[in-house]
Formats: structure tokens, C-alpha cells, sequence
């Protein structure tokens, strides 16, 4: 069922030529993929990952600053916080394949992995500023789930893309506050 419904996104874009060849056909195809992959992602609830992938493509490479007040809907992100506790201080939360969808794919998909950094305590009201930030860039021999036993999607195809120029890998960087970790 799932290589059916991932035949059927290539066909439905045209996206069925080699990336190994040098043509712009190749290019438009995976990159009318990749839209509609990320229009897919604000429909089924993952808007993050839908705009980092759509700036991949439509931007400069220039770092995104954006709120990152989601991240807080992931448990593993909740206590990685909370284990912060000096301002300065940093570490990275990280998903394995098999924890996605435990926790919460939207954070899973969008900050995998991702370096948190404590910049600020405010002792009167309790609550934290951190900062999160990742490098925004497909691997080069990745396939990722997206709906399980249904879709997958092999990422190599669009790092072909970053490796012809036409993507550019930013840092994303996220701003959050905590009032009750």
C-alpha cells in the first residue's frame, strides 16, 4: 500500500527520473514534489516542517529566526528544558526512528535534532527563555515515514537538489519561554 501511494505522488508530479541525471526535467519534477509534499504537511498538521522545506527551495539560505512556543507540545523537549538549569548552558534533544509518533511528530518532524540554549532565568515570574536551533538541510541517503504503513519519502532525492544549488540549507532558530517546567 505505502510504495502505491508513493508511486502515485511521483506520477502525480512527474517525478520519476533518475537524480543522477544532469536534467532540468529531473529538477522541476522533485521540486514539484517537494511543494506538494509541503502543502501535504500544513493539511495533515505540520506546519513547521511544511515551511522549513518550502524555504528550502524559495530561500537564500539566510537563518530563520521564528517562534518556537510548539516545541513546548513535546514531552522529550518539556524535560530536556527543565534539565537546563544554567543560563548559557545547552544540550539537544533528538529522536530515534522509533520515537516519532510517541511523543509528537509535529516537534519530531521540525526539531530532529535540535540544540536547546538557556538565555535567560526570570526568578520573579518562574519562567525561562531558551532558544533552539537546527540546521535545516535533507540528508543524503534518508527515508522518512511521514504517515506509517502509508507514505514514505526518500530524502536523497532533494539533497540532489541542495547539491545543484537549487535548495539552500539554513539554521533555524527557535525563540521559547517556559513559565512552568
Amino acid at each position: 500500500m505505502k510504495h502505491i501511494i508513493i508511486f502515485s505522488l511521483l506520477a502525480l508530479t512527474g517525478c520519476y527520473i533518475a537524480p543522477s541525471k544532469k536534467s532540468s526535467t529531473f529538477e522541476l519534477q522533485a521540486q514539484t514534489l517537494n511543494v506538494v509534499l509541503s502543502g501535504g504537511g500544513y493539511v495533515v498538521g505540520y506546519p513547521e516542517i511544511a515551511r522549513m522545506t518550502l524555504r528550502l527551495q524559495f530561500g537564500d539560505g539566510s537563518p530563520l529566526n521564528a517562534d518556537g512556543q510548539f516545541l513546548l507540545e513535546s514531552k522529550k523537549v518539556r524535560t530536556t528544558l527543565k534539565s537546563i538549569k544554567k543560563v548559557g548552558s545547552s544540550k539537544r534533544v533528538a529522536w530515534k526512528r522509533n520515537e516519532v509518533f510517541s511523543d509528537s511528530p509535529r516537534v519530531a518532524f521540525a526539531a530532529n535534532p535540535m540544540d536547546f540554549t538557556k538565555l535567560k532565568n526570570d526568578p520573579k515570574t518562574g519562567c525561562s527563555r531558551f532558544q533552539g536551533k537546527i540546521w535545516v538541510s535533507y540528508p543524503s541517503k534518508s527515508r522518512t515515514t511521514l504517515i506509517p504503513g502509508i507514505l514514505e519519502v526518500e530524502e536523497g532525492t532533494f539533497k540532489e537538489l541542495e547539491n545543484r544549488g537549487k535548495m539552500k540549507p539554513y539554521e533555524a532558530i527557535y525563540n521559547l519561554t517556559s513559565c512552568d517546567l
